[in-house]
């Protein structure tokens, strides 16, 4: 303790006794700020790239926000590689600015997108990689996909026998050794008809959180099984849905929804925690070089399970509709 002490006080002598007065208007530096999470359970990918920046003495933050290029990277290519078949690519494309204007400009577009159903292999690794076309830096990151789970079918299930208070919601493996179980969801799906005008339906859903953010379980057992009571199933359902005697509600299909993620994933929440502590345990998480941010991988399963008719009417007379 003594020793951390005198430690302390040789760097405030240090401090006092030179300059060390930081420049904060330092040359310009790009660097990065990335979220790309890869969902191999859909079609199309979109990632979001911008930047940091930093004023100089004499520009204020308003003046910077609206150059376009102080939050957007421009002139970049976007890139990712399977690890296992470097042929094997795929380049995104700016997408079109999906902001309003504001404080920052919205002149160009902070996200990237590409359609690529299939393209993806669970338990393969692949490469992210940015490319500066002017300053010729590349920027990389690397993850393991994780694959998709597999839910087991079950038989029809009875929301009105309150004997058995619960159904079972059962998945055997999120698709990858050691991948992080996030959530596990039921889903309602359901059609909305407009009763003014009943060509007028949309089809919406309602989620109930068996699980919900266990970012810190790891899927070691062969399979998996959770308890559902079935009044609180219902309860919670119907307090997720605003009553409306505009329009009618009718149930369409019921989901089991598993939302798996990879070890780099469950890295940046576990280090990106709050600490009861004044001092951070951990810096600041990336998995990309040279930039901020994550390159990871989760996947998103569903699987229709089967509704008696007795509970089909019953979440459309007392659930759907409250």
């Amino acid at each position: 303790m003594k020793n951390n002490i005198l430690v302390f006080i040789f760097i405030i002598l240090g401090f006092s006794a030179c300059d060390n007065s930081i420049d904060i208007n330092a040359p310009w530096r790009e660097t990065p700020v990335v979220f790309a999470i890869i969902d191999l359970g859909q079609d199309s990918q979109i990632i979001r790239i911008q930047k940091t920046f930093q004023n100089d003495e004499n520009t204020s933050n308003s003046d910077v926000s609206a150059i376009a290029d102080s939050l957007f990277l421009k002139n970049i290519s976007v890139r990712i590689t399977s690890n296992n078949n470097p042929n094997a690519y795929k380049d995104f494309i700016r997408l079109a600015p999906r902001k309003e204007a504001g404080f920052f400009s919205n002149k160009d577009s902070s996200y990237w997108g590409a359609y690529m159903p299939n393209w993806f292999a669970g338990g393969i690794s692949y490469q992210f990689k940015i490319h500066s076309n002017e300053t010729g830096k590349d920027y990389i990151g690397n993850t393991k996909m994780v694959g998709k789970a597999t839910i087991q079918y079950l038989a029809t299930i009875d929301l009105i026998n309150h004997d058995i208070q619960t159904f079972l919601y059962k998945i055997d493996d999120l698709g990858l050794e050691h991948a992080a179980l996030m959530d596990l969801i039921v889903r309602v799906n359901y059609n909305e008809v407009n009763l003014a005008n009943t060509a007028d339906t949309t089809v919406k859903y309602v989620d109930y959180y068996a699980k919900k953010l266990v970012s810190t379980s790891t899927f070691n057992q062969p399979r998996y099984s959770q308890s559902i009571n079935k009044k609180e199933f219902a309860a919670g359902i119907k307090q997720e849905l605003t009553p409306n005697a505009n329009v009618k509600r009718t149930f369409k299909s019921l989901e089991f929804v598993v939302l798996g993620y990879n070890s780099d994933y469950k890295d940046m929440l576990l280090i990106n925690a709050p600490s009861g502590s004044i001092i951070p345990k951990f810096g600041e998480y990336t998995n990309i070089s040279n930039s901020i941010g994550i390159f990871a991988s989760r996947t998103t399963t569903k699987g229709t399970q089967n509704l008696n008719a007795l509970s089909i009417d019953y979440l459309n007379n007392s659930v759907l509709n409250p």
